[in-house]
């Protein structure tokens, strides 16, 4: 059982401890709050973990020359290719949600902001703490 106020990373190190992939979360009066996998934290930090029978979405919808919608699961490679920027992935990281966790240190919300090289990238829209819709725009 883990408080909810438990950081993702702290939760990851301790369960990969434990060797568990599921854990119990409490709310501040001990009462339950829900469960957590593995693999949803894994996902918190790296982006949607995609399985065969997945079905595969469009990565993002351009808004015009210089911005794009999107979500957390976009590769850094595909933001580089669109922006010509060179952002590096992480050494645990590979897609939009776990540079978003680095940067914010923290699962991203709603009107969370963040300039990195010459884009801004903008949180629009959360659901149950992943970013669904994601504003990515040239800084001019």
């Amino acid at each position: 059982m883990f408080h909810k106020k438990k950081s993702v990373s702290d939760l990851l190190k301790e369960m990969q401890g434990r060797q568990t992939h599921m854990a119990i979360v409490m709310d501040e009066f001990g009462g339950v709050e829900g469960c957590v996998t593995l693999e949803d934290l894994l996902e918190e930090i790296v982006g949607e973990i995609r399985d065969e029978k997945d079905k595969v979405q469009q990565v993002f919808q351009s808004e015009g020359n210089d911005a794009i919608l999107t979500n957390g699961d976009i590769e850094i490679d595909k933001i580089n290719e669109i922006f010509k920027t060179n952002i590096p992935e992480g050494d645990d990281y590979s897609r939009l949600n776990g540079l978003l966790h680095k940067k914010l240190r923290d699962i991203p919300k709603e009107g969370d902001k963040v300039e990195i090289e010459s884009i801004r990238i903008m949180v629009e829209k959360v659901e149950k703490n992943k970013p669904k819709k994601i504003r990515i725009e040239k800084i001019k």
